[in-house]
């Protein structure tokens, strides 16, 4: 992410699912600690935007990082 930045260029991943099978290993099944890996910018990755299948979970996160508002 920080290179594409760097390079001038947004990243925006797809797509982001709660069922387990659809998150990644290293997230051991927990779709809440993936996402916010990727979505917050002070404790992961920062992207600029993602495809969710469940905006609610996405927007719970981004609340709790600190990244949205009510």
């Amino acid at each position: 992410v920080e290179q594409a930045h760097s390079l001038g260029l947004a990243v925006h991943p797809w797509t982001f699912r709660r069922e387990p099978e659809f998150v990644g290993p290293a997230f051991a099944g927990d779709a809440m600690r993936e996402l916010t890996h990727y979505l917050c910018r002070n404790d992961g990755l920062g992207v600029d935007a993602a495809f969710v299948e469940q905006p609610d979970d996405a927007r719970r996160v981004l609340m709790a990082c600190g990244q949205a508002k009510e």
